[in-house]
């Protein structure tokens, strides 16, 4: 089968699963995540506390016909086309074009992949100009082309990650220590284009260091110290235990042990028999692992950060399986391989039935322990227009609270309530947090709280936050509206509370 058909495969692969991602944009309202972003791109600077600025700008270019759910994620399906295409490329070059389809299919569903294209966060753009830079400095190092012109193309992706996400920096170590390795390419440690492209990617990044020095440093002070202290601690105690357990449970465990053997495989081949290739895409896996490894000695690695990790590594794998089904005396290899292959999927699919079962309900049909499913609904427990619904009854609170001026909407202790309140009650500029801590300061830089003084106000959060809020402190009086309750099968699931609040006292009273 040429090139071609597996292009086409690709095409109609790539078709069916946009199509089962539209359903699930045009269907799921924004998660208290995206809602934040979509807050930044209200409010677009030069950065922000908790990443670059980029993430804002494409979300506020994709929203300027209006602010629905399928135009925030419009960049996240578009990202997630992107970086399945690059996949294949960079994979069909190096391995042939059934390895290039079977990359797309491997990512496509493993568990760690499965939200790109469904959710608009950073790491949906970042991993596009990822995939973008390792496929331009392949070519680089496979000598086609114009590849010196290559570096500074990927000199730009790279900055364009770095306006996207912080982690785009973990780009460069591993391709200087890939020249070090390797005899065929060492040549460019003595050239200037490697240097004049890492240059090009920091006049890129230029804005998010302009934002930090006019605002004390605060983005990468909080990102090296101030976040990791503040991370809650793991369900396992230890952190290094953590780290490789959490990476076990989002590629499944199958997947997870075949990831590390495949890489150091390559690493080895790469080493010791002059293969350029695998040496190429494994010693970005090597890299990123043992960094994120050793940093979880330290503090708690949340599960996706390993995310561009492993997008080597689907390569090297697929590359694997190619190398075995094509060899001539490999009847045996192939059979075991197939059922290992079959052995690795099974939990995947388990997976996602699961989550199936818990979105539509019927996850009581599943034998399955207590605190499993406990899990499951804390995790996957959507509630149809549930923000839909407090966005218009908070609304329809303020609409008809009485006195002078134009009740703003608050919440307080965290940033994402206020963020999908702002979305769903149309009132993006009129909403505000207050006792803000930890990553939510990044509303203190957006909002003038004393500019409310004597304004009404509505209060929108759970009990957890109505609790821990000191209403005496900024407000003359307070009423408890009706809270808003959410039932999945007659079982409730949340509820949210509203307050009305009049006479704001200010910040300092």
């Amino acid at each position: 089968m040429g090139d071609g058909k597996y292009r086409r495969i690709l095409w109609i692969f790539l078709a069916a699963a946009a199509l089962v991602r539209l359903a699930c944009i045009l269907n799921f309202e924004l998660l208290y995540d995206e809602a934040f972003y979509w807050m930044c791109s209200r409010h677009l600077a030069f950065s922000y506390l908790i990443n670059p600025p980029l993430i804002g700008i494409i979300i506020r270019f994709f929203t300027l016909p209006g602010n629905t759910e399928f135009l925030v994620r419009t960049g996240s399906l578009l990202s997630w086309a992107g970086t399945m295409y690059l996949l294949y490329l960079t994979a069909r070059d190096i391995y042939g074009a059934r390895a290039g389809l079977l990359t797309v299919l491997i990512t496509s569903f493993i568990p760690l992949y499965i939200p790109v294209g469904f959710i608009m966060t950073p790491d949906m753009p970042f991993l596009l100009f990822w995939v973008w830079s390792i496929y331009l400095l392949r070519r680089v190092f496979s000598g086609e082309g114009e590849n010196s012109r290559l570096w500074y193309f990927a000199g730009i992706t790279a900055g364009l990650g770095m306006l996207t996400k912080h982690h785009m920096v973990l780009l460069f170590p591993p391709v200087f220590l890939y020249m070090l390795l390797s005899g065929k390419n060492r040549k460019w440690l003595s050239r200037r284009e490697p240097y004049i492209a890492a240059l090009i990617s920091l006049v890129f990044f230029s804005p998010v260091v302009i934002w930090n020095a006019a605002n004390d440093f605060v983005s990468f002070t909080f990102q090296l110290a101030g976040r990791h202290g503040m991370e809650s601690a793991p369900v396992i105690p230890d952190t290094l235990l953590f780290f490789f357990a959490s990476q076990a449970v989002v590629l499944t465990p199958v997947i997870f042990m075949l990831v590390l053997a495949v890489t150091a495989r390559a690493f080895y081949l790469g080493i010791k028999k002059k293969d350029d290739p695998a040496l190429y895409l494994s010693t970005f896996t090597v890299f990123i692992f043992l960094f994120f490894a050793l940093w979880s000695i330290k503090t708690k690695v949340k599960p996706h950060w390993m995310a561009c990790g492993y997008i080597p590594a689907m390569m090297l794998f697929a590359g694997m399986i190619e190398q075995t089904f094509t060899a001539q005396a490999a009847k045996t290899g192939k059979i075991l391989l197939s059922a290992v292959f079959a052995v690795t999927f099974l939990p995947i699919l388990v997976t996602l039935a699961l989550v199936f079962m818990t979105v539509t309900d019927t996850l009581e049909y599943a034998p399955l322990p207590k605190a499993v499913s406990t899990y499951l609904h804390s995790r996957f427990d959507f509630v149809p227009d549930q923000w839909r619904r407090t966005g218009s009854a908070v609304a329809g609170v303020r609409k008809n609270m009485p006195g002078a001026g134009d009740p703003f909407i608050f919440s307080a202790g965290e940033y994402r309530i206020p963020s999908l309140a702002a979305f769903y009650s149309r009132q993006p500029y009129n909403t505000y947090l207050m006792d803000a801590s930890g990553d939510s300061v990044q509303y203190d830089m957006w909002q003038d709280l004393d500019s409310l003084e004597g304004r009404n106000a509505v209060f929108i959060g759970k009990k957890r936050h109505a609790d821990a809020f000191d209403f005496g402190r900024y407000f003359h009086r307070i009423e408890q509206d009706s809270p808003v309750e959410f039932r999945i099968g007659g079982r409730l699931s949340d509820t949210l509370y509203i307050y009305r609040c009049y006479g704001y006292k200010g910040i300092n009273k």
